[in-house]
């Protein structure tokens, strides 16, 4: 309950739009493809470059909107979701234009499920689906170009290193996770401690004006009782019934 609460309030927007700005940065990579490939191979592999900074061009766009705040935690699944289809048409197309390194692209959906459930808060259920959803793309990529002559120690072997990723993004979002909840509970404790310690402040300071004020002498029963002289600094408070101070006090604690 705790940790649903406060989890409510972690807003990936700040980290979503570092997130962009680092698809924003595979324009880099410009130079060094022009410089490494042919020109008919680098039309070929540069749309797929050119589509990440795209979608992190959009998602950054969409984070300074109202909507985008509002929909951060889906924002930012779809942002995952995107550039996850880009590295596996990235792949598939792959061989057509330059030589096949599936480590690689293997490497990056490691790095981009690791960040994510980092950056993002994801909790370990998301995180395994969209992990889960890497590796049946990738085995399915695999087995095509397997199938169609091409060497499947290095898929294999990609398909591995991937696997063995996702298990550590999954303990990592486990870890996070159970802190949150640790230090959303640590919070609420401590919120309940101190509205016990204002009760019982309050409480003790409804006694010492009470012991304070004595009643000049003996009344009639159901009339108002008189302060003495020496009861002058007590003011207001001076006369009051006891339960009237404490229930004062208890409502100025609510406020």
């Amino acid at each position: 309950m705790a940790d649903e609460r406060h989890g409510a309030d972690l807003t990936p927007r700040p980290q979503l739009r570092l997130a962009a700005l680092l698809a924003l940065s595979a324009l880099l990579f410009v130079p060094l493809l022009v410089h490494y490939l042919e020109p008919p191979a680098l039309l070929k592999v540069l749309p797929f470059y050119l589509f990440a900074t795209a979608v992190g061009g959009a998602v950054l766009l969409a984070t300074y909107t109202s909507l985008g705040t509002r929909y951060a935690q889906q924002l930012s699944l779809l942002f995952v979701l995107g550039l996850t289809s880009d590295l596996l048409l990235y792949l598939y197309l792959e061989p057509y234009a330059t030589p096949t390194y599936p480590a690689i692209v293997a490497n990056l959906l490691t790095c981009l499920l690791m960040g994510s459930a980092a950056l993002y808060s994801w909790r370990t259920r998301r995180t395994v689906l969209v992990g889960a959803m890497m590796c049946v793309g990738f085995a399915l990529v695999s087995a095509i170009l397997s199938s169609r002559g091409l060497p499947g120690a290095p898929f294999g072997l990609a398909i591995g290193s991937l696997v063995a990723g996702v298990v550590t993004a999954a303990a990592s979002a486990r870890v996070i996770e159970r802190f949150r909840t640790s230090l959303a509970q640590r919070q609420d404790e401590l919120a309940a401690l101190s509205t016990r310690l204002m009760t019982v402040h309050s409480t003790a300071s409804g006694r010492r004006i009470w012991g304070r004020c004595r009643v000049a002498r003996p009344m009639p029963a159901g009339s108002w009782p008189r302060r003495s002289p020496r009861c002058a600094s007590c003011r207001r408070a001076c006369g009051l019934p006891r339960s009237t101070t404490t229930g004062s006090s208890r409502r100025w604690i609510r406020r």
